[in-house]
């Protein structure tokens, strides 16, 4: 077997220029390795101070970028997807224009090798901004721009929709009518997770169904919207399920099927990129901290149960009970088989990437990340919730 595993490390070590995590079987009967999945190391790396220079340089041109809402919405994404974000900003300039905002150009968004976003505040309230008739024009054509996105309700056959290839028109359409409905409804509805995009690289076979209201209100309209956007998103990812590597394309390269960059844009980038940053004790740069003090890496829902502390993991070797939310400094690959049965977990430090956060998320079970401040007070056999919609735990 050793023989075997040689051969198997050489090919990758031949493939694979930066550090992998690799999961292998051995089959005794079959005399075989297996080899079951491969990644980039996941260990905490820094995201600016070991980020490529290319993302140094732009990092350096100012000290804004944080990690934000629009960073939580979008999640850990890939270079096709950011490049189809930032060609859908500047294909629709004209639409936010409209609304009476300068939106010059857009220079607020930068993209991180582990697919992070960040966004630079101060650039993106330049954006914003309101010209000197913008409170008149946004006033003014907010009855069109609803008149328009209700038309375009009404006059869709979901049926036929469905199965209608992608396209990149309809997709423009639907991000322009729902950044729209997003800014006159003051983001309400926002907070409504859609799980059908909650994970990059998940992509659903069958596409899920979104639910329409009849109501005309804004807030009903953002949510609509957006649920129909991500659903014609879904389909340009279904045709990604046979050629994975498109994804390190940018949005360009990849309509004129240019794949020649893709695999060294990620063979570049993978020693760079930090998959850790759920870690909240860690800094995103040496000037001050922009992680929150609570990050959902599991399933974003509401759970209770009670709560089961494990003080110090590399001895503890007991049971865990079953429906319990478990509070531990981390997660220990030795408990990943109990997830299935687990109301919640809390650790205070995690990986998107993880193995547990993984198992976590196809099992539907929250898995948070927070500081020790936030659960000093909680005792074991506490009757909690873990709410992971609004980032809190609290007693039940």
């Amino acid at each position: 077997m050793a023989e075997k595993l040689a051969k198997v490390v050489n090919t990758l070590q031949s493939e694979f220029s930066f550090p992998i995590d690799c999961e292998w079987v051995y089959s005794k009967e079959k005399d075989a390795i297996f080899v079951l999945q491969v990644r980039p190391q996941t260990h905490l790396v820094g995201a600016i101070k070991n980020a490529s220079p290319e993302v140094v340089e732009a990092l350096s041109l100012t000290s804004n970028w944080e990690f934000g809402a629009l960073s939580e919405s979008l999640g850990n994404i890939s270079p096709l997807s950011f490049s189809l974000l930032e060609q859908l900003y500047n294909d629709s300039l004209g639409a936010f224009q409209s609304l009476g905002y300068k939106a010059p150009a857009v220079d607020f968004l930068i993209h991180l090798p582990d697919g992070t976003v960040l966004v630079d505040p101060i650039r993106e309230k330049a954006f914003y901004q309101p010209t000197l008739m913008g409170g008149f024009l946004k006033s003014f054509r907010a009855p069109q721009w609803q008149k328009k996105a209700n038309a375009f309700l009404a006059s869709l056959s979901l049926d036929d929709y469905k199965n209608q290839p992608f396209s990149y028109p309809t997709l423009l359409e639907l991000f322009q009518l729902w950044m729209v409905a997003n800014i006159l409804s003051d983001g309400e509805g926002r907070n409504i997770l859609l799980l059908t995009h909650a994970y990059e690289l998940s992509w659903y076979q069958n596409l899920p169904t979104p639910v329409f209201d009849t109501r005309e209100d804004w807030k009903t309209l953002n949510i609509s919207l957006r649920d129909l956007f991500f659903f014609e998103l879904n389909k340009l990812k279904q045709n990604l399920v046979e050629e994975k590597h498109s994804v390190f394309c940018y949005w360009q390269e990849y309509l004129n099927k240019d794949f020649s960059k893709a695999k060294e844009r990620q063979h570049h980038d993978a020693p760079y990129a930090i998959y850790d940053f759920s870690n909240v004790n860690d800094n995103l740069n040496d000037k001050s901290s922009q992680q929150s003090e609570f990050q959902s890496i599991g399933a974003k829902k509401v759970s209770s149960g009670t709560l089961f502390i494990i003080e110090n993991p590399a001895r503890f070797h007991q049971a865990i009970p079953v429906v319990s939310i478990v509070l531990a400094p981390y997660f220990d690959n030795r408990w990943v088989h109990n997830i299935q049965n687990l109301k919640g977990i809390i650790t205070h430090k995690g990986s998107q990437l993880s193995h547990s956060a993984i198992v976590a998320r196809e099992y539907g079970v929250p898995f948070c990340v927070v500081g020790k401040e936030a659960v000093k007070d909680f005792k074991q056999g506490d009757e909690i919730t873990l709410d992971a919609l609004k980032v809190i735990i609290s007693n039940s």
